[in-house]
């Protein structure tokens, strides 16, 4: 059974991935996803579908600069995190960084229509399943 703690410390973790304020502008290639389906997983209990909201998640992110920057895309809540790795491989982009003692990775497939992502903290993780198009 999940306590309120657990799910104040699930939506710190996720809101852990967006930092900064500045407002991302619209590029060539910017793709923005839907989350589809957000996993809270942990040690002792194991994995539950959660809703993006009960979380600290927006029902959207955006992957801009070829990947170099992925943000809340929301208007008026534009926190972004910037990856410190990026890779292409078979042409999928992945993407990993840390923020906020946190660590987290994202692969974009290579047509840019789906996003998986983790962020995960010792003793747990989350996990994001997302659907994309070009802006």
């Amino acid at each position: 059974m999940r306590t309120s703690r657990v799910v104040l410390l699930a939506g710190a973790a996720l809101a852990g991935m967006f930092v900064g304020s500045a407002a991302v502008a619209s590029e060539e290639g910017a793709r923005l996803c839907a989350l589809t389906e957000v996993l809270e997983c942990s040690r002792l209990v194991g994995c539950e579908r959660v809703l993006p909201a009960d979380v600290g998640l927006p029902d959207f992110l955006r992957v801009a600069g070829n990947g170099e920057r992925i943000s809340t895309g929301v208007k008026g809540d534009e926190r972004q995190t910037a990856a410190r790795i990026r890779e292409s491989v078979e042409g999928a982009t992945l993407l990993g960084g840390i923020e906020n003692a946190r660590a987290w990775s994202a692969a974009l497939s290579a047509d840019g229509s789906q996003l998986t992502g983790v962020v995960s903290e010792p003793g747990g993780a989350f996990v994001l399943f997302a659907s994309c198009t070009g802006e």
